[in-house]
């Protein structure tokens, strides 16, 4: 009876610890340009996010930030900026040969991969697409 109640104790430490959000060193570039370090969830690095969870300091609730609200963040040295792109929204992969593009303006955060007078910029979007811009 003692081993089943430890091992149920210890099951369900397990999965709560495991619910909890990961966050990573960050920094938060809201609208007025200024910089904000503190803590981005980890799952923001993923390409394709559409939202991030962003704390100043441990301890402290979490806020949701979308591409519409803020410039971009910053986690695990991967730059990501907000901007107004055109996405496929092709469903077959691999996207066809066509100049038929499904496309759809929206409001995404574009991951920098490189910076320069023409920058590179990647987004995954929903279907799993591969974006990539030139800014």
């Amino acid at each position: 009876m003692k081993y089943s109640i430890l091992l149920a104790f210890l099951v369900l430490s397990f999965i709560a610890g495991s619910a909890q959000e990961k966050f990573v060193p960050g920094k938060l570039i809201p609208a007025s340009g200024d910089t904000i370090h503190g803590f981005v969830n980890s799952a923001a690095v993923e390409a394709g996010t559409s939202s991030i969870l962003f704390k100043r300091s441990e301890g402290v609730a979490a806020e949701t930030y979308t591409p519409k609200s803020i410039k971009g963040f910053v986690a695990d040295a991967r730059i990501f900026v907000s901007s107004v792109v055109d996405v496929n929204t092709e469903t077959t992969v691999p996207v066809p040969a066509t100049p038929d593009y499904k496309l759809q303006l929206d409001t995404v955060f574009l991951e920098l991969l490189t910076v320069g007078e023409k920058s590179l910029a990647a987004y995954t979007s929903n279907n799993g697409i591969l974006n990539m811009y030139v800014l």
